[in-house]
């Protein structure tokens, strides 16, 4: 199995997991600053000849504590216009996320974020 394809299946089975209500009550509240926007960060390639293209953003975690410092990129599954709220650099976004992708993961995939609100 290529490691994009590892990728892609983990990225499945994370989102599953998200979603499923039983996991969602123990939500981890993250604060940062928005970074870099990377046009064409990262892709997929399906064994039917398809592809997926993502963009992707940087956040700086200042909040929780035991998070503080740590770069965190976001992978967008489409294209954000310019008046994207992942495109204000310098702002302070805040987002729920299942703690389980924070442990030893430096990207994740944007869906698997909630309530998601620049300040």
């Amino acid at each position: 199995m290529t490691y994009k394809t590892c990728l892609f299946l983990t990225v499945c089975i994370s989102l599953l997991y998200c979603n499923n209500s039983k996991t969602n009550n123990d939500m981890t509240k993250i604060e940062g600053t928005i970074g870099e926007y990377i046009v064409n960060a990262s892709h997929d390639n399906f064994e039917n000849g398809s592809f997926a293209i993502y963009d992707a953003v940087t956040i700086v975690i200042a909040k929780p504590y035991e998070q503080k410092d740590k770069e965190l990129t976001i992978l967008l599954a489409k294209e954000e216009g310019n008046y994207s709220i992942w495109k204000q650099k310098g702002k302070i976004v805040s987002f729920e996320i299942n703690p389980i992708f924070l442990e030893k993961r430096s990207t994740i995939f944007e869906g698997a974020l909630d309530d998601i609100q620049i300040k």
